[in-house]
């Protein structure tokens, strides 16, 4: 099973898969969720929710009882230990630790929650084991051995298509 950081909803939707052209990449999502190989976390949705544009109303109307709720102990326990680790790191600047650190930031929520459901990380950060300024989520999934991909690499391995091929 897998878990969607909240980059997989807003550059897909942004930038190579909007409604209006990409509708199959969003209703195969809702597949998948409704398979229960994919979900995502309420930080995810608190994140989503506000605009006020065709994303917003689409994960609102079709996506949200997907979103899985982070308000348990062993989400939580794993959250504190995400955090201690990420504070103890002398390669981030204080403004990366900070910002990841937020409790608003969905970012080691949805690495807590993989870690205490054993879940691989779907997100579009790369790995950068020399980045300063950020702290991209396959660090931290590395530091806990936690599974992570990129969107091709889930599309693929889920077999998503744009479209069946004519027989």
């Amino acid at each position: 099973m897998y878990i969607i950081d909240t980059n997989i909803f807003i550059t897909p939707y942004r930038n190579y898969y909007p409604f209006g052209f990409g509708l199959e990449f969003w209703n195969f999502l809702v597949k998948k969720a409704e398979e229960g190989e994919v979900c995502s976390i309420d930080k995810v949705f608190d994140e989503l929710k506000d605009s006020d544009d065709e994303l917003s109303k689409w994960v609102t109307k079709c996506f949200q009882k997907y979103f899985k709720s982070c308000d348990n102990v062993p989400v939580i326990e794993t959250y504190r230990e995400i955090i201690k680790w990420v504070d103890s790191q002398s390669q981030y600047k204080p403004e990366a630790k900070n910002e990841f650190m937020l409790y608003s930031n969905a970012d080691a929520w949805i690495i807590a929650y993989a870690k205490a459901n054993g879940l691989k990380v779907v997100t579009l950060e790369s790995l950068s084991k020399n980045q300063k300024n950020r702290v991209p989520i396959p660090n931290v999934c590395e530091a806990f051995q936690i599974g992570y991909l990129n969107i091709y690499d889930f599309l693929k391995i889920t077999g998503f298509k744009f479209c069946e091929e004519n027989n």
